[in-house]
């Protein structure tokens, strides 16, 4: 049986310490109060506590690349996540908590080790609390533990909603955050979390390494701005069905050379709009979450005369519907549906195989990259009550997410095809 989930999740506030259930979905249907066995409890010791992870994964595609260089052929092994995350509870309204983690996906985070949340956490009454420091970003219901492989089935997170390549930008921020949970008796409850902060920012991201090929420059400096928002979580009165809403909006700056000169991009995202569902009935979890955003972009590019001045506009969408299913003690699986449109209102392509393919904005002349629709078959198994394997194949039509890094787009295959390996230890 899995071990008690509750242990290995960060002081969030609500959500996960009053409810679990609310924040972990499918993998708490199994009896999340049982205890954690020695390997764990002797890392308990009164109201401080310490666990941590380490996690191995394998990536094999044919048609594409995806998320790293040479997933096709031999498949990549550059995929590993390592965490140790304490928390002390120095009084009942006061939490003290942090993580520090590493970790390599693809070409991001190289192994490098940095603190991945950390935070002074002061709950007055259920009503109000407050966190100050570096707190996960609460957009959507899963954001907040993508990191924690004993919260879902598949190896990753919906890419429609919870996008890879943004994970550095909207993983964490460094501020505020006010939370609290207003009770309706018979009608269920209302969670809110407000947030404001400073982002994140990654220099050797994919994003930014993404725009270095796109803008056709070099050494882009990222300089991330305010981003703020806020997330309601209806717990309606039938149980295991809940209700989200998440809004977020962010801002960063990017400087590089591009070969003529000094030249400037100002990025950023009007609100994003993320509508969350959730029912959980015994063994069987069915979610689904749908985004909209508006990514805007303003860049001036140095040409050797007049600068050029250029906008663009990125209405996207994206979409998933997701049912998991617990067939036995050591074994769950889920069949996930996934839909996700580069631009909302070109959904078939038709704009860009009439484009100039010299345009900055547009190096896909293809009309398959502008959208990326996905049915993937996932299995987890629990080995021990510290020990798990993950198993997940996809099926692909479109490359709207996919990376000029590690593909030249428009040598893309439209159908292509994953599959991901990955074990993790806890304790």
């Amino acid at each position: 049986m899995l071990t008690s989930i509750k242990k290995y999740l960060p002081p969030w506030p609500c959500s996960a310490r009053k409810t679990p259930q609310i924040l972990l979905g499918s993998a708490l249907l199994l009896d999340v109060t049982m205890s954690v066995p020695s390997l764990a409890q002797a890392y308990d010791i009164g109201e401080v506590k310490v666990h941590g992870f380490a996690s191995q994964g394998f990536i094999l595609t044919k048609g594409n690349n995806y998320l790293a260089s040479g997933t096709q052929g031999n498949g990549s092994f550059a995929f590993n996540e390592f965490a140790i995350n304490g928390s002390w509870q120095a009084t009942d309204s006061l939490r003290i908590g942090g993580q520090f983690m590493s970790r390599k996906f693809g070409g991001d985070g190289k192994n490098k080790i940095y603190l991945d949340w950390g935070v002074v956490d002061f709950q007055a009454n259920e009503f109000f609390g407050t966190q100050l420091g570096k707190f996960k970003l609460p957009v959507g219901f899963y954001n907040q533990t993508r990191d924690i492989d004993l919260a879902r089935v598949n190896v990753f997170l919906p890419q429609s909603i919870y996008t890879e390549a943004f994970r550095p930008f909207f993983g964490s921020a460094t501020g505020g955050l006010l939370y609290g949970t207003l009770p309706f008796a018979e009608f269920g409850s209302l969670e809110y979390e407000i947030f404001s902060g400073q982002a994140e920012e990654d220099n050797d991201s994919c994003m930014v390494r993404s725009l270095e090929i796109m803008f056709q420059g070099t050494d882009m400096n990222m300089e991330s701005g305010a981003v703020y928002g806020g997330t309601l979580r209806y717990n309606t009165p039938l149980d295991g069905l809940r209700f989200g809403y998440s809004i977020a909006k962010g801002d960063a700056d990017f400087d590089f050379n591009n070969g003529a000169g000094k030249s400037y991009i100002a990025g950023g995202a009007e609100p994003g709009h993320v509508l969350s569902s959730e029912y959980s009935h015994g063994d069987l979890t069915l979610s689904a979450e749908w985004m909209r955003t508006e990514q805007k972009f303003t860049s001036i590019l140095a040409t050797g005369g007049a600068p050029l001045v250029t906008s663009s506009i990125k209405p996207t969408e994206g979409y998933y519907i997701n049912g998991s299913y617990i067939i036995t003690s050591w074994l769950e699986m889920s069949l996930q549906y996934e839909v996700y449109y580069r631009n909302r209102h070109d959904k078939e392509g038709s704009t860009l195989i009439n484009k100039n393919p010299s345009n900055p904005y547009n190096l896909v002349p293809i009309h398959h990259g502008a959208w990326q629709k996905a049915i993937s078959l996932a299995a987890r198994f629990d080995i021990t009550d510290f020990w798990l394997i993950k198993a997940e194949g996809q099926y692909i039509d479109g490359t709207a997410l996919l990376s000029p890094v590690y593909n030249e787009e428009r040598n893309c295959k439209r159908y292509w095809n994953m599959l991901a390996l990955k074990t993790t230890l806890f304790f």
